[in-house]
C-alpha cells in the first residue's frame, strides 16, 4: 500500500498515483516502458506473480524488465506536504519526513483517522471495545454497547427498584436519553460473569 492520498496538504497529480492500490506511489516504481508508476508494496506484489506474465496494470504492455525505482518521482512526492496521522498532532513535513517525526512525536498514544475514541467517556465509557478506542467500522456496535452500558448505570443510580436484577425509569422529564433512541421502561441487567480462580 501506497501513502494516504488525504494525508497531503495539496492534490497530487493522477500520475503520481500508485496504478494498483490507488494511493500515493510511494516509495514509487515503474512499471512499464511508458512509467506507469505503482508504490513499492504493490510493485513487489506484481513481481511475484508467477502464474500470469507480468503487465502493467494501466496499459497492460509487458513489466518485464521495467520494475524499477523511480528517483525523479520520489523527489516530486517529496514537495508536496504530509501531515501527521494522529488527529490531535498540527505536523507538516514531507512523506519522507514521517517516519522520523512517527518515532519522536507526543501525540503517537492518540487516535488515528482509522481509530477514534468513544466520544461518551473515552477510556472511561464502559463499552468494552479497546478501553473505549475503537476502528471507526466497529463505533457503530461500540455505540449500541456503550449506550446500552450507559443506561444501565443511569438505571441502577436512579432507580428505587428493590430487585437488583432489572431496573425501572419513572416518566419524568429528568429522563436521559442517548443517540435520539426512547429510553427503555425496564432493563434487564446481565447475569455476572463468575469470579475467576
Amino acid at each position: 500500500m501506497g501513502k494516504d492520498l488525504e494525508r497531503f496538504t495539496s492534490t497530487l497529480p493522477d500520475y503520481l498515483h500508485c496504478s494498483i492500490c490507488l494511493d500515493a506511489a510511494y516509495p514509487p516504481y515503474t512499471t512499464c516502458s511508458e512509467q506507469h508508476l505503482a508504490c513499492a508494496t504493490c510493485a513487489a506484489e506484481l513481481s511475484v506473480q508467477e502464474e500470469r506474465p507480468l503487465l502493467c496494470p494501466t496499459c497492460r504492455r509487458s513489466a518485464s524488465g521495467h520494475l524499477r525505482s523511480a528517483p525523479g518521482m520520489k523527489r516530486a512526492l517529496e514537495s508536496y506536504g504530509y501531515e501527521c496521522e494522529h488527529l490531535q498532532c498540527t505536523w507538516v513535513g514531507t512523506v519522507d519526513e514521517e517516519p522520523k517525526h512517527a518515532a519522536v512525536q507526543k501525540y503517537r498514544f492518540n487516535t488515528t483517522k482509522e481509530h477514534q475514541a468513544c466520544p461518551r467517556g473515552g477510556q472511561n465509557c464502559g463499552g468494552y471495545l479497546n478501553g473505549g478506542v475503537t476502528t471507526r467500522q466497529q463505533a457503530p456496535m461500540h455505540a449500541r454497547l456503550c449506550s446500552n452500558h450507559k443506561r444501565v448505570m443511569l438505571s441502577m443510580f436512579f432507580s428505587d427498584d428493590s430487585d437488583p436484577d432489572e431496573c425501572d425509569f419513572d416518566d419524568s422529564e429528568s429522563e436521559v436519553d442517548f443517540l435520539g433512541e426512547p429510553m427503555p421502561k425496564k432493563i434487564k441487567l446481565a447475569d455476572p460473569e463468575p469470579a475467576s480462580a
